[in-house]
């Protein structure tokens, strides 16, 4: 009889922790609710309340640590997605420093995609924010990771470092290295991941037009233009069935934004007509047309393609208006400003532009390559490279499998 009551009093003393842990289940599968509908629906309000909702559980658990991580990560992700870069700094910093942790207590062992994903978003938040020193240093990290991984690498997120690497080289002028490295994530592609994959393409694209290997880069420009009609398309048949997914739409919309203006860009520099003009025009107004896009690089290219220079005009006023942060970009908006002006008084330094001293204005800033930037380096400056952001994020959102969690250690006596 004895024995049989101290099982009861045993099993009863059981339930409370038993209730505790099931407590824990619950705030965290809704936490893991509150970030996947805050990433699908491009909602800060949900990544807040998810914020608040981790507190509640134990501090130092496993299922604290790792959501608070991803909470950090998409919120920063779609604060950058705002034009809010700055203010994503913190939190993008945090998730990395959240999985450099797990990592060092041994409890992310072989599972480098956090630290990869989250370092080489912090990356681009540096380069967004003009760090591109800090941005290529922590990529090249991320990049030797991925790597030296005791598993085998993951194949998109390989393409997505060595991609985003290549947009940072490229953005301060080295060209060659650039190029390498888009050639090397278009190699590491296994296309499983098509946002990626026509991301990768895209840059390749970009860098081989800024090396003048104008033949393959214009095929390949091309070839983007049909894949990233036909990823976009594929995303927004799904957005519905994926309850309202936007984040992804917004994803595709940023490929299919550089692929047509990229394919602008070789249209004018093999511009044979007035027509290739004309087709690069009209591709930057499509590029206009998509949602949650930066409209500004195609602004931009809509201006130096236009059929006269009142319509030039109307996009950079257009272009300047929301007081856009990126310096380059800034910059390159200003620049193209003051060359209309002076187009259109007649007064255009023809020899600075590189122009025939008798050309007209209408259509000649298409033949314009105006420095940008401090350092004054010569880009089309309407380039925009799509950087791949959040693979480890997209991952967590589409694994449809609730949070497991294991229970509370006991505290010492």
């Amino acid at each position: 009889g004895a024995g049989g009551g101290g099982g009861g009093a045993g099993a009863a003393a059981q339930l409370p922790a038993e209730d505790e842990r099931a407590k824990m289940l619950r705030i965290a599968r809704g936490v893991q609710d509150l970030v996947r509908q805050g990433y699908r629906q491009l909602s800060p309000e949900h990544f807040v309340r998810a914020a608040d909702c981790v507190g509640e559980l134990p501090s130092g658990s496993f299922a604290r640590r790792y959501l608070s991580g991803f909470i950090m990560n998409g919120h920063g992700n779609l604060l950058v997605a705002q034009g809010m870069p700055s203010e994503a700094g913190p939190l993008l910093k945090g998730a990395y420093e959240h999985a450099m942790e797990e990592a060092h207590q041994g409890l992310c062992d072989d599972q480098y995609s956090d630290i990869v994903s989250f370092a080489s978003d912090l990356a681009i938040n540096h380069a967004q924010n003009g760090d591109l020193y800090q941005a290529e240093k922590l990529l090249k990290r991320a990049l030797y990771w991925v790597q030296s991984a005791r598993t085998d690498p993951d194949a998109a997120l390989l393409t997505a470092t060595h991609s985003n690497l290549g947009v940072v080289q490229a953005l301060q002028g080295k060209w060659s290295a650039a190029l390498d490295c888009q050639e090397r994530a278009v190699d590491s592609d296994t296309g499983e991941d098509h946002v990626v994959s026509v991301a990768a393409s895209v840059n390749l694209s970009m860098a081989m037009r800024r090396e003048g290997i104008l033949d393959r880069g214009a095929a390949l420009a091309r070839q983007c233009l049909a894949r990233s009609a036909i990823v976009l398309q594929d995303t927004l048949d799904q957005e519905g069935a994926l309850d309202g997914d936007r984040a992804s739409v917004a994803q595709a919309s940023l490929v299919r934004a550089a692929a047509l203006v990229n394919a602008g860009l070789f249209s004018l520099d093999q511009a044979a007509s007035g027509a290739d003009i004309d087709r690069a025009f009209l591709l930057a107004t499509e590029a206009l047309d998509l949602r949650f896009v930066d409209p500004r690089p195609a602004l931009l290219l809509q201006a130096i393609a236009a059929p006269d220079l009142s319509v030039a005009k109307a996009a950079l006023d257009k272009a300047l208006e929301g007081a856009p942060t990126d310096p380059i970009l800034r910059c390159a908006i200003l620049e193209n400003s003051v060359a209309c002006e002076l187009f259109d008084l007649g007064k255009a330094d023809h020899q600075r532009f590189g122009l025939d001293a008798g050309c007209g204005p209408v259509n000649q800033l298409a033949l314009c390559r105006l420095p940008c930037g401090p350092t004054g380096l010569e880009m089309w400056v309407q380039d925009h490279s799509p950087f791949v952001s959040g693979l480890t994020l997209r991952n967590f959102i589409r694994d449809a499998a609730p949070l497991e969690i294991s229970a509370p250690a006991a505290s010492a006596p």
